[in-house]
Protein backbone atom coordinates (compact mmCIF):
# COMPACT_ATOMS: atom_id res chain seq x y z
CA UNK A 1 0.00 0.00 0.00
CA UNK A 2 2.85 2.17 0.89
CA UNK A 3 4.19 1.53 -2.66
CA UNK A 4 1.35 2.32 -4.30
CA UNK A 5 0.41 5.38 -2.59
CA UNK A 6 3.63 6.90 -3.22
CA UNK A 7 3.63 6.36 -6.73
CA UNK A 8 0.11 7.04 -7.91
CA UNK A 9 0.63 10.22 -8.96
CA UNK A 10 4.06 9.95 -10.60
CA UNK A 11 7.73 8.40 -10.41
CA UNK A 12 9.71 9.14 -7.94
CA UNK A 13 13.77 8.69 -7.24
CA UNK A 14 14.60 5.57 -5.88
CA UNK A 15 16.77 6.77 -3.18
CA UNK A 16 13.57 9.13 -1.84
CA UNK A 17 11.72 5.81 -2.11
CA UNK A 18 14.11 4.03 0.36
CA UNK A 19 14.24 6.83 2.52
CA UNK A 20 10.36 6.92 2.68
CA UNK A 21 10.17 3.56 3.39
CA UNK A 22 12.82 3.46 6.15
CA UNK A 23 10.82 6.04 8.20
CA UNK A 24 8.41 3.27 8.18
CA UNK A 25 10.55 0.31 9.14
CA UNK A 26 10.92 -1.49 5.32
CA UNK A 27 13.96 -2.11 4.25
CA UNK A 28 15.46 -1.51 0.36
CA UNK A 29 15.03 -5.56 0.00
CA UNK A 30 11.06 -5.43 1.35
CA UNK A 31 10.81 -2.56 -0.96
CA UNK A 32 12.13 -4.16 -4.12
CA UNK A 33 10.02 -7.04 -3.53
CA UNK A 34 7.04 -5.40 -3.03
CA UNK A 35 7.25 -3.26 -6.20
CA UNK A 36 7.51 -6.41 -7.87
CA UNK A 37 4.83 -7.84 -6.62
CA UNK A 38 2.62 -5.07 -7.35
CA UNK A 39 4.17 -4.89 -11.29
CA UNK A 40 5.87 -1.62 -11.03
CA UNK A 41 9.66 -0.59 -12.63
CA UNK A 42 12.91 -0.38 -11.44
CA UNK A 43 13.24 2.35 -13.96
CA UNK A 44 17.10 2.77 -15.04
CA UNK A 45 18.08 6.06 -15.65
CA UNK A 46 21.92 6.46 -15.93
CA UNK A 47 22.28 7.08 -19.06
CA UNK A 48 21.00 10.85 -18.51
CA UNK A 49 22.83 11.38 -14.93
CA UNK A 50 19.96 10.80 -13.12
CA UNK A 51 19.84 7.46 -11.57
CA UNK A 52 17.01 5.10 -10.63
CA UNK A 53 13.55 5.71 -10.63
CA UNK A 54 10.26 3.61 -9.33
CA UNK A 55 7.07 3.56 -11.19
CA UNK A 56 4.14 1.89 -11.17
CA UNK A 57 3.80 2.58 -15.03
CA UNK A 58 5.85 0.50 -17.82
CA UNK A 59 7.19 3.31 -19.62
CA UNK A 60 5.51 6.41 -17.93
CA UNK A 61 5.86 10.21 -18.91
CA UNK A 62 8.42 11.47 -16.20
CA UNK A 63 7.92 14.99 -16.20
CA UNK A 64 9.99 14.75 -13.31
CA UNK A 65 12.87 13.30 -15.10
CA UNK A 66 12.67 15.70 -17.82
CA UNK A 67 12.22 18.83 -15.50
CA UNK A 68 15.35 17.45 -13.67
CA UNK A 69 17.12 16.69 -16.83
CA UNK A 70 16.61 20.42 -17.55
CA UNK A 71 17.71 21.49 -14.44
CA UNK A 72 20.82 19.33 -14.86
CA UNK A 73 21.40 21.09 -18.04
CA UNK A 74 20.87 24.61 -16.57
CA UNK A 75 22.94 24.80 -14.12
CA UNK A 76 25.75 22.87 -16.00
CA UNK A 77 25.78 26.00 -18.65
CA UNK A 78 25.56 28.22 -15.73
CA UNK A 79 28.42 27.16 -14.44
CA UNK A 80 30.54 26.99 -17.39
CA UNK A 81 29.83 30.61 -18.01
Amino acid sequence: MFLMTLLKDEAKRSPEVYAEALKLGFSDTTVKRALKNIGGYHLDRRAHRLGYWMSLTPDPVLEAVEAEEQKTMAVGASEEL
